[in-house]
């Protein structure tokens, strides 16, 4: 069975009755009168998609001076789904590098590093989208009106929690604020994969050099790559996404 992504809107709501409304008041707005509309009113309007009583709200882009309105996506999606789609070739690769590694059994081998090349820029990417999706939730969850009492900041802003709190505090104090339960305390499992993810990640980002025996330089995060359990760990970021939402990351089934 393939798990096909499920990229949902970013702002939707479902206005109950709607659709009546809409049956009952059936005129068409012609172009004319929509750009008479839209001068008028200036920037105090917003573009909406109706289906039945659900209402999709659009992103006012531009582009070369041009209006484009498309309904706003939620980078969580994007960027959970473009680490979840890298992780069987992640898996793959891993197997194939410990099959070489029983087959030349300790013999070096120079034809295979375009192969580590491509590996490390998978994994990298992997990190990447992972982390950054699980940010991405952890501000968009934030409430405008809230006050927060940080470890170290005081009482802050939903602005100043963005910027100025640390990503540990953030995915735990904070969240047990926002949703009154804690992921460090009822899936500890979890919340284990989440903070391997963020060290490695870590790592990455701030990537140093450290020369050693062998005259390597990136050695110890290179075995970090090669051993780390991409499964487990999209699975992690999966369950703590949907533990505070729930099924806020869906797929689609296809056989």
């Amino acid at each position: 069975m393939k798990l096909i992504p499920s990229y949902k809107f970013l702002n939707q709501i479902e206005v109950s009755g709607l659709n009546k409304v809409f049956e009952k008041n059936n005129q068409e707005t012609t172009i004319t009168q929509l750009k008479e509309f839209q001068a008028k009113n200036e920037n105090n309007f917003y573009a909406v998609i109706r289906v039945q009583d659900e209402v999709t709200f659009c992103s006012k882009l531009e582009i070369n001076g041009k209006d484009l309105w498309i309904p706003e996506p939620n980078p969580v999606h994007i960027y959970f789904y473009e680490a979840f789609r890298i992780v069987p070739n992640l898996e793959k690769s891993k197997d194939a590098f410990e099959r070489l590694a029983d087959q030349t059994n300790g013999y070096p081998v120079g034809e295979y590093y375009l192969d580590l090349v491509r590996f490390f820029s998978e994994a990298s990417r992997y990190f990447f989208f992972a982390f950054s999706a699980l940010e991405a939730f952890i501000n968009q969850s934030i409430p405008e009106a809230i006050e927060y009492n940080s470890k170290k900041k005081g009482k802050i802003k939903k602005e100043k929690i963005e910027r100025w709190i640390t990503f540990g505090e953030k995915s735990t104090r904070l969240m047990k604020f926002i949703f009154e339960k804690s992921i460090e305390q009822e899936k500890n499992q979890v919340f284990k994969e989440i903070q391997n993810l963020k060290e490695v990640r870590d790592n990455l980002i701030h990537l140093k050099t450290q020369n050693d025996k062998y005259r390597n330089k990136y050695r110890e995060v290179l075995n970090k790559l090669l051993n780390f359990d991409y499964t487990s760990s999209i699975n992690a970021v999966e369950q703590y996404i949907n533990f505070y939402k729930t099924a806020f990351i869906e797929h689609e089934k296809r056989v």
